[in-house]
């Protein structure tokens, strides 16, 4: 049983834009890091914000640690 579940509710957000120009390497986050320990499960949610020009490209990788895994579903929103 949850007797709060707030303190299972944990929010990881960027405190600052991170720039990458004119690079075609992917490039580990600053800010966007969750630690998580042996046998432990986590429902992730992700919301991703981008402002950027027509010409520019955006890549995306979600590293887990050896042994782990990872399912998700990507609803894809364009405007």
């Amino acid at each position: 049983m949850i007797k709060n579940p707030g303190e299972l509710v944990r929010i990881i957000r960027a405190e600052a834009d991170q720039i990458v120009n004119n690079s075609t390497a992917l490039v580990n986050s600053t800010y966007l890091k969750l630690a998580m320990a042996a046998n432990e499960v986590w429902l992730v949610e992700i919301y991703l914000l981008l402002d950027s020009s027509t010409v520019a490209d955006f890549d995306c990788d979600i590293t887990v640690p050896a042994g782990a895994t990872f399912g998700g579903l990507s609803p894809h929103y364009s405007t």
